[in-house]
């Protein structure tokens, strides 16, 4: 077995890996990639996996898989889960198939595991993390909430992930006001309905992973280029999110692109994903946001 520790996770926006030399901290990471593959889209039909998609997360698969012979990580030295939208897929038994004759061991796990998973990550590589907080992780299917209370942890998983919202409120960009309204609205609603407990607690510390906050940090520090380190650990004001929001509810997908300096395929779904942090910063009277790089895949990496 390797010193080196590895680890897959396959969201339904985005699919990412990492390869670190050992668990001591400063981490040593010796291979990190991303790529948007949307192996969710069409997340809300319940129906098959998208073929295109299946595709291109299978190519992904195959350069991450050489990256793993290169530095030598072997079977019992990674972990490899998916998530949501694989959990609603009807043929995700047929896709661990194809991922297996690629030699990668593919596992998927409900959203409590997957909640669990994040929470280890915040605690262990989170240093301003409070006693009293709310974790959230903004999938692209599932949304976790972990409430952080000195050392007791309440967790949950929802299907509100910025994929399928913008699938089923934002189908046209800029959405119209009462798309809008009809979002915010829900989100109010789902918040208040599935959250109580959370919200009567009061935590006093937002704290969000995933794509959307590293793309907030990205916007906010002015980065020509994401870099993780700067990304993990800012925080950043509520004013500037709902700042963001209003130039984003204006703006196509295409002009999102150009302006914001983002990859098309995440674009489409930013505005989704910065309404429903203004909605969490508005229903748990949040006046700002810590933002974590160390989601689920640094998760992975810690010893189960």
């Amino acid at each position: 077995m390797s010193p080196m520790r590895a680890a897959i996770d396959l969201g339904t926006n985005s699919l990412r890996a990492i390869i670190v030399k050992d668990l001591t901290e400063p981490l040593q990471i010796v291979y990190e990639k991303g790529f948007i593959v949307r192996i969710g889209e069409g997340i809300n039909a319940h129906s098959p996996l998208n073929v295109q998609a299946k595709q291109r997360t299978l190519t992904a698969l195959l350069e991450i898989k050489q990256a793993f012979d290169h530095w030598g990580i072997g079977p019992d030295d990674y972990r490899f889960v998916a998530t949501s939208a694989l959990r609603d897929a009807q043929d995700g038994a047929d896709f661990i198939a194809a991922v297996k004759e690629i030699d990668l061991n593919m596992t998927i796990i409900s959203g409590v595991d997957e909640a669990l998973i994040i929470a280890k990550a915040v605690n262990a590589f989170v240093p301003d993390r409070n006693d009293h907080a709310l974790f959230v992780d903004q999938g692209g299917g599932s949304v976790e909430f972990i409430h952080h209370q000195n050392g007791v942890e309440t967790v949950k998983s929802l299907d509100i992930g910025i994929v399928r919202l913008t699938e089923r409120f934002f189908s046209n960009l800029p959405p119209s006001m009462n798309a809008t309204i009809a979002f915010q609205d829900f989100m109010t609603k789902t918040f208040h309905d599935e959250l109580r407990s959370h919200i009567d607690a009061g935590p006093d510390q937002l704290i969000i992973i995933g794509g959307t906050g590293a793309t907030l940090v990205k916007l906010y520090l002015k980065l020509d280029v994401f870099d993780s380190l700067k990304v993990h650990g800012q925080v950043i004001p509520a004013s500037f999110i709902i700042e963001t929001l209003n130039q984003l509810l204006l703006l196509s997908a295409t002009e999102i692109a150009t302006r914001f300096q983002l990859d098309p395929r995440r674009a489409d779904v930013v505005t989704a994903g910065v309404l429903e942090i203004a909605c969490l910063l508005n229903t748990f009277r949040f006046q700002q946001v810590l933002i974590s790089d160390r989601g689920l895949r640094y998760g992975l990496l810690l010893p189960e």
